[in-house]
Formats: C-alpha cells, structure tokens, sequence
C-alpha cells in the first residue's frame, strides 16, 4: 500500500527529475549533438536510486505518466527521413531491465491471461497489416516510421502489464496524470498571458496557431487541437475525482478540473469543448441513473462546476464567439478531403496505400472541383478514415477492435458495490471515448506518442486488473 506520505515524495522526485533532465536537455539540444545520450541520464538518476527502495514501481509509473506528456526527442536521418528518438524510448529501455532484475519476482505472477492477450492481440494485429501496406507503399520507407511507433506503444502495452499489480497502481496514475495536466494547464495559461507560443520541446510540433486574429495556446503540444484532446481524455476522469478522493487530493482534483475547463476554454477549440461537455453530462447521467449504490453528487462538486462555466465563458467567451464566426473553411474542407479518402479506401480496401504514404497518392484519387488534396497537401482529417486508407480495412478493423474493446473494458470492470471503483473506471472510459471522437474531424494522433501512449497504458491497466479479479474469484 502506498500512504500519502511516501506517495508525495514519489510524486516530487517524478517531478524533479523530469524538470532538471528536459531543462538540460532544452539548453543544450542545438548546441551539442552527441551528448543526448548522456544527459538522458539525468532523467533515470531516480529510476536507479528507486531499485533499492519498496515503492520503485510506483515511481516508474509516475514518470510513464509526466514523460508521455511532454516526451521530448532528437530527429536522426533514416533513410533520408526524420525519424524522431524519444525520451520515452530511454525509458521503457530502463523500464525493461528494471522488468528483467526483478525477473525472480515477476514470474511468479501469472502475466499473459485470456483477458491480456484478449486485448493486445489487435494491437498486435494492427502491427501486422501496417507492415503488409509496405507492399503497396510508393515510398517504402516512410511506412517504417509508424510501424515504429506501433511498436513502441506495444512495448510499453507488455510493460504495464507486468507493472499493474493492483487497482492502487491505476489510482497513482491517474494521481500524476492530474498533477501533469494541471502544469499542461498552467504552460497554457502562461502562453495566452504572453501572446505567443513559449514551450517548445525539441523534435515535437511548432506552430504558431493562430485562427484570423486570435492566438491559441498549445502549451508543450505545438498545436492547440493536442491540449484539446489531451483535456477531454483527463477532465471527466478530474471530476470523478473530485468526488471519490479525500482532503487535499480532493483539492487537486479540483484544481486540475477548474484550470483545465479554463485552459480548454482558451484553446478555443470548438471540438475540445464539444466532445469534452458531452463526456461531462454523460458521466453525471450514469452516476444518477445508476442503482447499483448510492454516490452523491456533493454539492460542492455541482457548484465547482458552475463556477467552472461561468469563470470559462466569462473570460473566453468572446474568443469562443470569434472562433465560431470565422471558421475559414475549416469545416467546408472537411467532406471534400473524406471523399478523397472514400476514393483511396475503395480502390485499395485491403492493403491499403502504405502507412504515411496519403499525401503521396491523394491526388490521383482526387475528384474535387478545387483539388482539395493539392490545395491542402494534408492527411484526411479523420483518423479512422486514415487508417483505413494507410492500413487498408482490416488494419482499421484491427484499430477500432483495440479502441473499443479499451473503453467497453471500463464500462464493465466489476467493482464490487465499491463507488470508487464504478466512478475512476467509467471516467476513464469516458475520457478515451471523447479524446478519440476527436478522431472525427482530426489526425493529430498520428503527430505524438501521447495519445496512442496513454490509451495503451489505460489498456493494459484495465486488462490486467480484470485478469487479476478473476484469477482472485
């Protein structure tokens, strides 16, 4: 068990350790270009002074968390492309011999269930057909580097299956992701504050996002659409909190959810504050109509989340006003590109055209009246369609089953009359569910490791806690 005292220690190093390592990382990134070996050392200095004490785990998952966030890199050439080396990649390679010193330990854990395997084999099924749209691929190296980052998020899917022991270990995650958000939260405010863009990591997005004449803060996301996600995936699960925690974790939560609701608010982006309200409703919809026990909406709860609104559209409403008013094709956009990728998809419904390789091809499949895939050289903005055009249909397929198999997991993780248990994982279902229906009308999942990242280590948590309760039946 790990008591408040340990925890906030934990939570400190986490937040030490990330800070002094991405700062010696940002200052010395342009000026030295062989020495980001050795400085990502200084991020790991707590990992191994962790081994020797009980709770190392738990400060292992606490950096999971703060480094998926932010997760700074340095672009190499391969093959004549960028492929970027992320800090994450460091430390699921600690993680893995951390893994392998407690191999004595570990084995005598039964790892891989039904229920495990249930869920990672379309993971690994995704992983299958993007190698097969090599096949088609006109450039045959840029499909590489999505299959690299596939098999990044499943080498930290097998490696929170061996962390998570326990529903303590989702709690602590979901404790640091709160703290993270509320510094993501605070990197937006102080943007909005100075007018343009201030945390810029090396190898990450850099726009200046800027909608006629209105600037959006992005904070470390590089674009205004990643905080945006990143809120609706975390807010419902801050309002969970709110009623669950206890004293000053009940004060965090609050915090995390009143600066979060403000900073979406600033973004202005009208999906973020769509799906995410829809997210909010629904969860205080099953909370009420739920007769298994009684959870109570503390008053306080409701008053916090008025005082959220009113705060938000009172100081963001022109800007949400604003946006609303000059869309600048924005959306007449939209349907052009999708029909384009209704063209690509129905020509090559199996193999696809290659991961990465849309752009390429969009042209020729493009019947529009404007050539909307010259005139915006982009991907189709919608993840889901991407996907099956890249990966071809099964590959989607493949995706989807991973996504949804994730959410309905939380909807039905037993939690035995415990309210605690029946609100963090409905949240958690919930908050992938309005980060994903982004997916819509956007592919900035594909410009981070963020996203993908959090929903596999949510994936593995959910299919080894529900591994673990039926083992313990």
């Amino acid at each position: 068990m790990i008591n408040k005292n340990n925890f906030l220690n934990i939570v400190i190093v986490i937040i030490f350790s990330w800070f002094v390592g991405n700062i010696v990382f940002n200052a010395l990134f342009y000026r030295f270009k062989y020495f980001q070996f050795v400085l990502m050392g200084i991020l790991f200095i707590p990992l191994f002074i962790a081994l020797f004490f009980k709770h190392s785990k738990n400060m292992i998952l606490g950096l999971i968390v703060f480094n998926l966030m932010i997760n700074p890199g340095f672009p190499i050439n391969f093959f004549e492309h960028r492929l970027v080396i992320y800090t994450s990649d460091f430390l699921f390679l600690f993680v893995s011999f951390f893994v392998l010193a407690r191999s004595n330990f570990y084995k005598k854990k039964k790892i891989f269930s039904s229920s495990v395997l249930g869920g990672i084999i379309p993971l690994l099924g995704l992983a299958f057909f993007e190698l097969l749209s090599l096949i088609p691929a006109v450039n045959k190296t840029l499909p590489w580097l999505e299959i690299i980052d596939t098999f990044r998020v499943i080498w930290l899917f097998l490696l929170a299956i061996i962390l998570f022991d326990e529903f303590n270990d989702l709690k602590f995650v979901i404790r640091n992701l709160l703290i993270a958000f509320i510094l993501q939260s605070c990197f937006i405010l102080i943007e909005f504050l100075v007018g343009h863009p201030v945390f810029r990591i090396p190898a990450g997005v850099h726009i200046f996002d800027v909608v006629g004449d209105i600037f959006r803060p992005s904070g470390t996301f590089g674009h205004s659409s990643g905080f945006a996600k990143f809120s609706s995936l975390v807010i419902p699960i801050a309002f969970a909190s709110m009623i669950y925690e206890k004293r000053k974790w009940r004060v965090i939560s609050f915090v995390s959810f009143i600066l979060g609701c403000f900073a979406l608010i600033l973004t202005v982006s009208r999906a973020g504050i769509l799906f995410t309200s829809i997210g909010l409703f629904y969860f205080i919809f099953l909370i009420i109509i739920q007769r298994s026990f009684k959870i109570a909406l503390p008053k306080f709860v409701l008053l916090i989340c008025f005082f959220a609104v009113i705060l938000s559209v009172s100081l963001g409403g022109k800007r949400i006003i604003s946006r609303f008013n000059n869309d600048l094709g924005s959306i007449s956009a939209r349907p052009k590109m999708y029909s384009v990728a209704f063209n690509i998809i129905a020509h090559n419904p199996i193999l696809g055209v290659g991961m990465n390789n849309y752009v390429l091809v969009a042209p020729k499949y493009d019947t529009t009246s404007d050539r909307v895939s010259v005139r915006i050289p982009d991907p189709v903005h919608n993840i889901y369609l991407l996907y099956a055009a890249e990966a071809g249909l099964l590959g989607f397929l493949m995706f989807l089953l991973f996504l949804l198999r994730t959410i309905f997991a939380y909807f039905k993780f037993p939690f035995s009359n415990d309210s605690t248990i029946w609100l963090l994982s409905r949240s958690i279902g919930i908050g992938i569910a309005c980060c994903w229906l982004h997916g819509l009308i956007g592919w900035g999942f594909r410009l981070t490791l963020v996203f993908s990242g959090f929903l596999c280590l949510f994936s593995a948590a959910v299919f080894k806690l529900i591994s673990i309760k039926k083992n313990n039946l």
